[in-house]
């Protein structure tokens, strides 16, 4: 027997701004990871720079492919790698991102 299951998606979460702003979270993640198993030494950052090598070049490549095709899919994707790439490399700079952190007044 099969079970169907739905998830209800947040308005807020079914935009392009959200999506990149996930890839950057993302990208600064894996660099803490990445900081906190490999003890933030020269590996770590030989890792974190070859992982935004990939995604950034990756995410140009995608951008540049989508405009050239008139394919917002590969745009959003470029988008995202390329969003992703800068996290990365902001999470070797010891930033850290508290996204859940509420801001009184607003």
């Amino acid at each position: 027997s099969e079970m169907k299951v739905f998830e209800e998606v947040p308005q807020s979460r079914v935009s392009i701004k959200w999506l990149i702003k996930r890839a950057f979270r993302s990208g600064l993640g894996d660099s803490v990871a990445k900081s906190l198993i490999l003890n933030n030494n020269l590996k770590t950052i030989l890792h974190a720079t070859k992982g935004f090598a990939v995604r950034f070049f990756a995410g140009v490549a995608s951008m540049i492919y989508g405009l050239l095709k008139f394919d917002l899919r590969y745009i959003i994707k470029g988008l995202q790698l390329f969003s992703s790439s800068l996290g990365t490399l902001t999470g070797l700079t010891k930033y850290r991102l508290n996204e859940y952190r509420k801001i009184h007044g607003k």
